[in-house]
C-alpha cells in the first residue's frame, strides 16, 4: 500500500531498507503509454516489467512526491489520448500496407486494440506504484527551488522549470536526511542535461547529486541496471 509521509518520516522509512531506493520523475512513468510506439518489439517493456517482479518481490523501494503524482494524474489522459491516435494510425497505415501490396482491398484488416494496450500498461504502472513512498510537499524544498528559478541553476537553466527543480531537492533532501544512496530518474533530458545535444547530465546536477548520495540517471533501463 502506497504511504504518504513528510520528508522526515519517509527518510526515517528508508533509512532502515536493506533495499534500493529509487526516486522516480514523471516522466518515467507517463513513458510507460508512449512506448507503444515501438509495440512491435516486447523490449521497451521488458524494463517495466522486470521494476513491476522487484518491486513485487520487495527488491527496490519506490519513491517519488506529490508534486509528481500530481503531475502524473495532469498529463496522464493527454498522453493516453496522444497514444491512442497513434496506435489508430499504425493500425491504418498497416493494412494500406497490405492492400498496396496485395494489389486488393484486405479481406480483414489487422487492428491493435488501444483500449487493451493502454489497459496492459495502467497495470503494469500500478503494480510499480503500489507501495512507494509519497513524499508529502513541504515549504524548504519550495523556498530553494524558487532560488535555483530566479538564479537559472539546473534544472531550471533554460526555463522557469520550478517544479523540476522542486523535484529534485525533494530526491536530495531525502537522500542527505536518510543517510541513504537514492538512484533519481527522469528522462526530462531538456532540463538535466547539457544544452550541447550530447545527453550528458547537467554539471551543476551532477555535483549536487554527489554532494547528497544521489545517482542520476537519463532513463529506466540505466536506473534498473544500479539496482
Amino acid at each position: 500500500m502506497q504511504r504518504k509521509l513528510i520528508l522526515n518520516n519517509a527518510a526515517a522509512h528508508i533509512s532502515t531498507s536493506v533495499s534500493p531506493i529509487l526516486f522516480l520523475d514523471t516522466c518515467v512513468m507517463l513513458d510507460i503509454f508512449r512506448v507503444v510506439e515501438r509495440a512491435s518489439s516486447y523490449k521497451p517493456f521488458k524494463v517495466y516489467v522486470e521494476l513491476a517482479e522487484k518491486v513485487k518481490k520487495g527488491d527496490v523501494v519506490i519513491v517519488y512526491n506529490e508534486t509528481v503524482q500530481s503531475e502524473y494524474m495532469y498529463n496522464a489522459p493527454e498522453v493516453v489520448k496522444e497514444v491512442k491516435s497513434k496506435i489508430q494510425n499504425m493500425n491504418r497505415r498497416w493494412n494500406a500496407f497490405r492492400s498496396m501490396r496485395d494489389k486488393k482491398e484486405v479481406a480483414s484488416e489487422i487492428n491493435l486494440s488501444d483500449d487493451k494496450i493502454i489497459q496492459s500498461a495502467e497495470v503494469l504502472l500500478r503494480s510499480i506504484r503500489k507501495d512507494a513512498i509519497i513524499v508529502k510537499d513541504y515549504d524548504a524544498a519550495l523556498r530553494s527551488s524558487y532560488d535555483v528559478v530566479l538564479k537559472h541553476k539546473a534544472p531550471a537553466v533554460r526555463e522557469s522549470q520550478f517544479k523540476d527543480a522542486y523535484i529534485f531537492k525533494t530526491c536530495l533532501d531525502l537522500a542527505k536526511k536518510s543517510g541513504k544512496e537514492i538512484i533519481f530518474c527522469s528522462t526530462n533530458t531538456k532540463d538535466y542535461c547539457e544544452d550541447n545535444g550530447s545527453k550528458k547530465v547537467h554539471p551543476d546536477i551532477l555535483s549536487q547529486a554527489a554532494a547528497n548520495n544521489v545517482i542520476v540517471t537519463l532513463s529506466l533501463g540505466e536506473a534498473y541496471g544500479k539496482l
